[in-house]
């Protein structure tokens, strides 16, 4: 089904390092980019009619935002901070980020999923609107990956 969505058709879903994939798509504002970016080389010879560049290695990270809250148990401030599996409790631990993306409706068969092993890099939490920011940054040799449902 193609056509426009918005961000309430965005399921946003973060694994607690225990066996929970957490759904924490109520506490999220905006989420993005996704995708994955290369680092661009410029190879251009000093007799080249123009510029060719090389495609260097893929990055892949991901910022989420939204409200702060510390009641619910599926907000990021509970799968981060506050869940016994909490992965801010342990160094180097990664988790799997999923972000299914619906069109015009809950995300569904065949709708695009982007989804990967991540690190969560900062978790920042503005006292002045009570919103938080999270950083995610890829966490294996093995790209996030496009699929679908």
């Amino acid at each position: 089904m193609a056509g426009k969505t918005n961000r309430r058709w965005i399921r946003v879903k973060l694994d607690d390092l225990g066996t929970e994939n957490v759904d924490i798509s109520e506490s999220v504002s905006s989420v993005g980019p996704t995708g994955l970016t290369y680092n661009q080389k410029d190879v251009t010879g000093y007799s080249d009619g123009w510029i060719n560049f090389t495609l260097g290695r893929a990055n892949a990270p991901v910022t989420v935002t939204g409200p702060y809250s510390n009641t619910v148990d599926s907000t990021m401030n509970h799968v981060l901070v506050h869940a016994e599996d909490g992965i801010l409790g342990y160094q180097g631990a990664s988790s799997t980020l999923t972000i299914e993306y619906g069109e015009k409706a809950a995300p569904g068969t065949p709708d695009p999923v982007f989804a990967g092993e991540y690190y969560a890099s900062s978790y920042i939490i503005n006292g002045a609107d009570m919103t938080y920011t999270a950083e995610f940054v890829p966490a294996s040799a093995t790209a996030p990956t496009w699929s679908t449902l």
